[in-house]
Parts: C-alpha cells; sequence; structure tokens
C-alpha cells in the first residue's frame, strides 16, 4: 500500500498503517490542506478512483461533493484537537450518477511527537439503520445539479432564488417556503416563499415558534416530516383548518447545521401517497445543502466585517496614539502591551519598542493599582480613573491621572484595553 506519507505522521502512523489495513470500511487520513496522506482501498473504491490518484492530491480535486461537507468538520477537529463523531454526510455517488449517498463519519484527530494536530483520520461508515451501503435514490439531473450549485452561492438571495426558482418545481411542490430563525430564536422569519397568495404572504412574514404548525415543529425537534394530508389532520389539527394546508401533502425540512436549526425550509404538494426512502433522500440532501450554504455565507459575512472592523479599529488606534498629547497604551486581553506612544514612554522611562509584548509590571511595576484597574475594564468592559503620586524624572513625586477603558466592537465584544495617563 502506497501510504509513504504516513511515515510523516510519527507515533501514530503503525497504528494507522493496521487500520487502513484491517479495517471493512473507508478509511482516509488527510491533513491541514485536506490532501490525502493515506487512504484504504474501500475509501478509493466510493470515490471510484484508484488509490494512488488520492495521495498528495486535495479531497476537493478528487471528490468535490465530499470535499464540501468535510471543510466544516475537520476545521472543528483542527481548532480544539477534539474528535467528531457520528456526523452524518450526504454526497454523490461516483459510481452511479444521479443517486445520493448518505454515510456516518468519524473525524479523529492525529498528533505528532510534539502533540500537534498535524492530521485527522476520516472513518466512514453506513447508518446500521440504512444498510450496508447508505440509502440511494434517484435524483432529477436538474435538482442533483441544484445541490452543487447551491455551495457556489455569492448571497442569501442567490440562495433563496435558486431554491424557489429551480428545486421547488423540479420536486413536484405546488407552493414553498424558506424561513431563517430571527436572532432571538422565538420566530421563524420568511426570506422567500412560493405558490403562495399574496395575502398569506402579507399576513405572516414571521412565524413564532409557538405556533403547532409543521415547521415550527420540525425546527424544534430538529426532524423532517414527511406529511400526507391525513398525517397533517392526524397530527397538526389546528394547522389542517387553515387554506395552506388543506387537501394537501407536507413536508418540513430543518435546516440543521451539525445539531442547531438554522430555520427551516417547507414543500406542498397535492394529497398523495406516502413519500418513499428515496424522495425523502434527495428533499434532505437539498435542505442539508441549504444549510451548509447559509452557514458558509454567515462565516463569510463574519469575516469580512470582523476584518473591515479591525481594520477601522486600528486606524482608530493609530490615530488616538499620534495626536494625543498624553501618554496612551492599548493592551491585549491578556493584559500584554501592544503599542504605546511617546509620551507614554517617557513615564515608563523606556522606548517606544521595548513595550509590546511585555506585561505592565514588567514595564511599571511600581504602579500596582493600574493592572488591577485593568483587570476589572477587562470584566466589565468598564472604563474607570485614579490619580496616582509616581516617581518624577528628578526623584520627586508627581501627580498623574490614569484612565483605564475598554476598546470594543461594533457589537460590544472586548477587543483591547486602552491607558491613557496625563498630569495633573
Amino acid at each position: 500500500m502506497p501510504n509513504d506519507l504516513l511515515t510523516l505522521l510519527g507515533p501514530a502512523a503503525d497504528f494507522l498503517r493496521d487500520l487502513l489495513q484491517t479495517s471493512s470500511h473507508g478509511v482516509a487520513v488527510v491533513d491541514r490542506n485536506l490532501r490525502y496522506v493515506a487512504l484504504n482501498t474501500r475509501h478509493a473504491d466510493a470515490n471510484a478512483r484508484p488509490l494512488t490518484e488520492h495521495l498528495g492530491v486535495s479531497v476537493d480535486q478528487v471528490a468535490p461533493s465530499l470535499a464540501f461537507p468535510l471543510h466544516r468538520l475537520l476545521k472543528d477537529v483542527f481548532d480544539t484537537g477534539q474528535p467528531a463523531l457520528g456526523r452524518r454526510l450526504v454526497r454523490d455517488n461516483p459510481q452511479q450518477p444521479g443517486q445520493v449517498l448518505a454515510w456516518s463519519v468519524d473525524a479523529l484527530p492525529v498528533r505528532n511527537a510534539a502533540g500537534a494536530v498535524t492530521a485527522v483520520c476520516l472513518l466512514f461508515t453506513a447508518p446500521p439503520e440504512e444498510g450496508h451501503a447508505g440509502p440511494t435514490g434517484r435524483i432529477p439531473d436538474r435538482l442533483w445539479a441544484l445541490t452543487k450549485t447551491l455551495p457556489t452561492s455569492r448571497s442569501l438571495d442567490d440562495v433563496i432564488r435558486l431554491v424557489m426558482d429551480e428545486a421547488v418545481p423540479t420536486t413536484g411542490a405546488v407552493a414553498a417556503g424558506l424561513a431563517l430563525l430571527d436572532e432571538d430564536r422565538t420566530l421563524l422569519k420568511v426570506l422567500g416563499a412560493s405558490g403562495y397568495d399574496a395575502v398569506t404572504l402579507h399576513t405572516w412574514p414571521t412565524v413564532p415558534l409557538t405556533l403547532p404548525i409543521p415547521a415550527t415543529t420540525a425546527v424544534q425537534e430538529g426532524r423532517a416530516l414527511f406529511l400526507t394530508w391525513s398525517d397533517v389532520q392526524e397530527q397538526f389539527s389546528q394547522a389542517a383548518t387553515r387554506p395552506t394546508y388543506q387537501g394537501q401533502a407536507h413536508v418540513a425540512l430543518p435546516l440543521m447545521q451539525e445539531e442547531v436549526s438554522l430555520g427551516c425550509l417547507t414543500l406542498s404538494f397535492p394529497d398523495r401517497v406516502p413519500f418513499t426512502l428515496a424522495e425523502q433522500t434527495v428533499m434532505g440532501a437539498l435542505a442539508e445543502t441549504c444549510a451548509q450554504t447559509i452557514t458558509s455565507l454567515r462565516l463569510r459575512d463574519a469575516e469580512r466585517l470582523a476584518r473591515s472592523e479591525s481594520q477601522r479599529t486600528a486606524a482608530y488606534l493609530d490615530s488616538v496614539l499620534e495626536r494625543s498629547p498624553n501618554g496612551v497604551a492599548f493592551l491585549d486581553v491578556k493584559l500584554r502591551f501592544v503599542r504605546v506612544n511617546a509620551p507614554f514612554a517617557v513615564f515608563s522611562r523606556r522606548g517606544v519598542q521595548d513595550h509590546p509584548g511585555k506585561a505592565w509590571s514588567e514595564v511599571l511595576p511600581d504602579w500596582q493599582s493600574v493592572p488591577q484597574a485593568l483587570a476589572v475594564a477587562r470584566q466589565t468592559t468598564r472604563a474607570s480613573r485614579q490619580q496616582l503620586n509616581v516617581p518624577g524624572p528628578g526623584g520627586a513625586d508627581r501627580t498623574v491621572q490614569v484612565e483605564v477603558f475598554p476598546v470594543l466592537t461594533a457589537q460590544g465584544s472586548l477587543l483591547a484595553l486602552g491607558c491613557e495617563i496625563s498630569e495633573v
């Protein structure tokens, strides 16, 4: 087995070789760049590619539909150093185009001799209740193409448009809605809908989770509901009296990211026989792709906002340092200096560049009440002032005013701590 790259992983190499040779399930080892370090034949066969075509190559190149759901999972393992067990993953079936497979994945951190996580070992198994190869269902070409197109969406509006304009007609649904939970997680905010009259859309821009309907139940319980009209009458008698439910089968798909519900995708059909397992798998794959895409968009927007805010904050701090006639210093949350201006360096009797990375006690050991005030500001995010008698340049004491204040992001999170010193 050409898995020589395993030798780079140190003490775990022998164990991984045994696992790769003896496991009856698909096994793969990937590095931080999602490149294959090692794998067994079972996993290579699942990708419909020779084993040798995997080594040193990223999962994105070998199996794009597998890479997308793996990225977030692997990031969590690398960041926390903790295993992720029993995660559900849906991907295409390379051996039978147009079909989907569901697997249970265990992701185990692999550490080097220094204890750092340098790779992740992935074990792919079929959920016991779904048979040895995972559920398969025939997916219309347009819908399967959509599950691959959704992850490339640039905005939430793109996701809504693709789902409402392309996915819904493909499923045969006569009406659909996509709603996300608000910040308080008490309401579903309807972001997109099709097939409903204007009065209904105007009446229900938001839906409280206390309302007993399929969508709210699916969100709160984290499970998909596939209901015939008789199921709706039996399980949701109050909703069954509303025109939007009467005489129709109904599907409510929670948009789940790991175990957290983001919202719900609902589909309504003319009354029919119970949904087949293949149909449930198709619609479940669509909902899962929606949830993954929405999560990725939110992370991207949050990162962009954080970068922008960091740049604005840095510009503001630079301006304060340059323009203030008083001594100004900024410290990180560990109470270590990040930057100071020249007037502050006069008080500390050190060069400006001698401060970064040092604790307050290393620079001004006689000013013991200031680090205490900084610690309080870190805990409470409130500013404070105090007056101190400190040694002057000639040895005589002088009185200074010290103001300690938090530096917060627009969302109120603590970014840094500031200290301003002025003569009294």
